[in-house]
């Protein structure tokens, strides 16, 4: 698990840069599968992040997910991500 560059400002504003920013490489990318979380508490942005990942048509499979109690709990409410494999590298 890598963190990557910190986005900042109104949610829904840099939510679409942030998906863009992730998958802006889908060719190191592992096209099987990738998930779009959220904390519970953030309830709006999930479906919108989701369909934005749906859209790429790259993936076979996405997921919308629920974040766990630990990571809600150590990352604080409405937090989002995208999680995917990447590609080995020969």
């Amino acid at each position: 698990m890598v963190q990557g560059e910190m986005f900042r400002g109104p949610t829904a504003k840099v939510a679409a840069k942030y998906i863009d920013k992730r998958l802006e490489n889908l060719g190191d990318i592992d096209p099987e599968v990738a998930f779009v979380a959220s904390t519970p508490d953030e309830k709006q942005l999930r479906p919108s992040l989701y369909e934005k990942v749906v859209a790429k048509n790259y993936f076979e499979n996405v997921y919308s997910v629920r974040a766990s109690c630990v990571v809600s709990a150590h990352a604080g409410p409405n937090t989002y991500s995208i999680s995917y494999i990447k590609k080995k590298k020969d």
